[in-house]
């Protein structure tokens, strides 16, 4: 099926993969949770694979935007970022599922370590990844979504002039007034093609 200029944004972590059973120890001795940067690390939320599948099956570009300070942290390298995803999407295309794209973030303002210590334009909820998205698939920011499970995600879709999701698994709140509310990627896809259909 043809994908038209528009796309389905995902966050990655809380909307595809449970990244709330990780916990790393930061350079000050904080523990931090999630950071998910191997296969054994990965384990997929109820609802998204099924979702995965409806998007893919879809009209919409499925493009994962994700923050990944797990890199700027000194964590894992972008390398074994880049290895989990090529897994991942090999994965999910034995199951006959597509990702167009994952966009990643590296970096972190205050706790990154050497070049990931920036203030950059990529690290939602700045519109960076977004706008680099658009940019290369010619994507018609109205007519997309953007899926998220922070606040951060949300205004991030705002800002970048998307209809914006928020997934409320209860464990955090969302004040910046999303477009719809639901608690998986499942449901998510079907709001976004309902509103297709619509």
């Amino acid at each position: 099926m043809d994908k038209k200029n528009r796309a389905v944004f995902l966050d990655r972590d809380g909307v595809i993969n449970d990244d709330d059973r990780m916990n790393m120890i930061s350079s000050s001795g904080k523990v931090v949770k999630g950071h998910t940067h191997k296969r054994a690390q990965w384990f997929y939320l109820k609802g998204a694979i099924e979702g995965l599948k409806k998007l893919s099956d879809s009209d919409y570009k499925v493009i994962i935007i994700t923050n990944q300070s797990a890199i700027a942290r000194g964590f894992c390298t972008e390398k074994e970022i880049e290895t989990l995803h090529d897994i991942i999407t090999e994965e999910l295309n034995e199951e006959n599922i597509y990702i167009d794209k994952f966009y990643i973030c590296p970096h972190h303002p205050t706790e990154g370590i050497g070049r990931y210590k920036i203030e950059c334009d990529c690290r939602k909820p700045k519109i960076g990844l977004i706008r680099r998205a658009i940019l290369e698939y010619d994507i018609d920011p109205s007519k997309s979504f953007m899926v998220g499970d922070k606040k951060r995600d949300v205004q991030c879709g705002k800002d970048a002039g998307c209809k914006t999701i928020f997934i409320d698994n209860s464990k955090r709140n969302c004040d910046t007034r999303p477009d719809f509310i639901t608690d998986n990627l499942d449901k998510a896809a079907d709001i976004i093609l309902k509103k297709e259909k619509g």
